[in-house]
């Protein structure tokens, strides 16, 4: 099965993982959810846990991004 979440996840620096990790951790297992990103296939409950735990990972991801985004622009307006 593609999976082209794991490597939207590998393309993440090392600090930035760490950081969303770390939050993503606060309300989920993130061992369980490197487990089911690993399966090949799944029954419909874990599709359904895999699905609803990417959506709130793809969350946090993109809350860190923006965050990130908005202190470069800040800098790049001082040059």
């Amino acid at each position: 099965m593609h999976q082209p979440h794991k490597h939207y996840i590998e393309a993440l620096d090392d600090s930035l993982f760490v950081k969303v990790t770390e939050e993503f951790g606060k309300t989920f297992d993130t061992k369980e959810f490197d487990n089911l990103l690993k399966l090949d296939s799944y029954t419909k409950q874990e599709a359904e846990k895999v699905t609803e735990m990417i959506s709130e990972f793809s969350d946090i991801v993109c809350e860190h991004l923006q965050c990130e985004i908005e202190k470069l622009v800040e800098l790049y307006e001082r040059f």
